[in-house]
Formats: C-alpha cells, structure tokens, sequence
C-alpha cells in the first residue's frame, strides 16, 4: 500500500514534499441488543495518513500549501489518485509563508 501512495504522488508530479505514515489503530467494539451485549470483538485497522505539500512563488516571496488526507488499505488505484489529485490541487491553492519541514535525524527509527 506504501508503494502505492507514493507512485501516485510522484506520477502527480507537482508536489514538492510529502510525508505518508502508517498507523495501526486497535480497539473493542460492543454490539449491544437492548441491553444486553450481542458480541464483543477486538479490531486492528491499519490506516495511512498522508500529507502533501506545494510550493509556490519566488524567492522574496516563497509560499506553502498543506492538505491531508487518510487512507484506508482497501482503497484502489483509480480511488488513491483521484484523493491525491485532490489533495495536491487543493494544497496548490494555498499561500502560506514557507516553512521548512523537520529533518529525520540519525536516531529516529526507519520505516520497516
């Protein structure tokens, strides 16, 4: 699914930066009838979490769009860039200051 996301952000060609994380969200879920329970079950969601950036301007004037979006892993090809597509043109719509991203430093763990 990774590789996915990040082929169609670069296949989009016109974000400058971006940051794609995966998250595994875990919980309970009770189904109750009345008041009593009907099941009782434990579920773990795997979700992608992804944030495009534009930049536009010059340099006396830099400016930075941000838009983000969630993925879930059942999402398709055509559904991954039609949400990326509209992520990056919304963020190209923006005119923030230009702000510089954090850099990974030595100690922070890769992505497996």
């Amino acid at each position: 699914m990774l590789n996915r996301i990040l082929a169609q952000i670069k296949a989009n060609g016109r974000a400058n930066d971006y940051v794609v994380t995966e998250r595994v969200k875990s919980g309970l879920e009770w189904y109750f009838i009345k008041a009593d329970i009907d099941c009782a079950r434990s579920v773990e969601t795997t979700l992608f979490d992804v944030g495009v950036y534009v930049d536009s301007g010059d340099a006396s004037g830099r400016k930075r769009g941000m838009c983000s979006l969630l993925l879930h892993p059942s999402a398709g090809d055509s559904e991954i860039r039609r949400a990326i597509d509209r992520a990056i043109e919304t963020a190209a719509g923006m005119a923030n200051p230009w702000y510089p991203l954090p850099e990974k430093s030595a100690d922070m763990p890769l992505p497996v």
